[in-house]
């Protein structure tokens, strides 16, 4: 199961995200729900370094894990593109509960 963890401060506002795990919906390589997940979370990742001024700071790990933590506070565009994640991962888990599951923690 792919385990998604949003980071909000007190004022609700996004400011990092944890995903890790494995949906095995399918073989590897044909898991079109890790394929979603991977593919929200990798172009929320290059979008916000690239049209972006916020500052983040991430980390992928060998087994896929994906950590992404605000270094600075969030611009419209970094509001923006955490949003859109959010929305498309909660789409997801509406289709495909069972392989992945999302959580909020306040930091």
């Amino acid at each position: 199961m792919i385990q998604i963890i949003f980071y909000e401060n007190s004022d609700k506002q996004m400011i990092g995200f944890d995903v890790n795990g494995h949906a095995e919906y399918a073989k590897k390589g044909k898991d079109l729900v890790c394929a979603a997940v991977s593919t929200l979370v990798i172009n929320t990742v290059n979008s916000l370094e690239t049209i972006s001024d916020t500052d983040i700071k991430y980390e992928q790990s060998p087994s896929g894990r994906i950590r992404l933590k605000l270094m600075s506070p969030a611009d419209i565009k970094a509001e923006t593109l955490l949003g859109a994640l959010e929305i498309g991962i909660s789409t997801l888990q509406s289709e495909y509960g069972q392989y992945l599951r999302v959580h909020y923690k306040e930091v």
